[in-house]
């Protein structure tokens, strides 16, 4: 995959990503503080009948099970995160070099994902215009992001 068509499908999830990082920061307070919970200590039976401790985890193991997985999910969150913020700020960055016109039409076609006639009648050109100005500022990106064509 070429970088203009990379950049193309950043576009197309730009929405998504942007939602993430948004939501992103409350999910992991969330497991933070679920990592915080104490486990209830085991019941205490009184009871002619011996019971032995078997198989089963005790709630203090499956409490720290429960928050290794816990650490692991947020670090995954984390990184993915990570990944997401750099492709937004690398779409932002090359946002905000352009032209007000450009802008409106990357984000119309690319991250709104409008069709070519409702593209049109938001810009003001014709479709062919659009059409050849969208694919010329796909590969202005790539240069801005990637570094294409230095």
């Amino acid at each position: 995959m070429g970088n203009v068509e990379l950049v193309k499908e950043w576009l197309s999830h730009y929405r998504e990503w942007a939602a993430f990082i948004r939501h992103n920061g409350e999910l992991i307070a969330n497991y933070q503080k679920e990592m915080e919970l104490e486990a209830a200590p085991a019941a205490v039976h009184y009871g002619p009948e011996l019971k032995s401790g078997g198989p089963a985890d005790s709630m203090e193991e499956q409490a720290i099970l429960r928050k290794e997985k816990l650490q692991a999910r947020i670090r995954t969150l984390q990184a993915r995160a990570q990944k997401a913020i750099t492709r937004v700020r690398a779409i932002d960055g090359a946002l905000s070099a352009m032209d007000p016109v450009d802008v409106e039409l990357v984000k119309s076609r690319g991250i709104k994902r409008m069709n070519w006639i409702a593209t049109t009648a938001a810009i003001g050109y014709s479709e062919k215009t659009c059409r050849e100005k969208y694919k010329a500022l796909l590969k202005s990106m790539a240069c801005m992001i990637f570094g294409d064509g230095i």
